[in-house]
């Protein structure tokens, strides 16, 4: 994890502010996310970092609100999700969450959310 990721974070948390964050952890093929990008966010909306940008950053900023907000608690006492994207033109569904984009390639992201103690 970046020192600027982890710094921007831990002073949320330090504020008494949530934090979801996710992180690409395996990418493979044209994708912009590489592996150690990482995008972290509030519910207040504030935000840092990139996934990679377009459709799969939406996508991942989706559920981490959903996460955020409470929704899915099993994922949250879980510790969080994986969950892996295929990028290509016209994505159908695989063992993976299609996204219509024009890259070319897979990418895992692993998404938590950090309560402050």
């Amino acid at each position: 994890m970046t020192r600027a990721v982890l710094t921007w974070v831990l002073e949320r948390l330090e504020r008494g502010e949530s934090v979801a964050m996710a992180s690409v952890i395996e990418a493979s093929g044209s994708v912009p996310g590489k592996p150690g990008s990482r995008l972290a966010l509030t519910l207040s909306g504030a935000r840092f970092g990139t996934i990679g940008g377009a459709g799969l950053e939406l996508k991942v900023e989706n559920a981490l609100k959903e996460m955020l907000n409470g929704g899915r608690q099993e994922v949250r006492e879980k510790g969080g999700k994986v969950e892996t994207f295929v990028l290509y033109k016209d994505a159908k569904g695989e063992e993976a969450t299609p996204l219509d984009s024009l890259c070319g390639g897979r990418v895992t992201v692993a998404m938590e959310v950090m309560d402050p103690m």
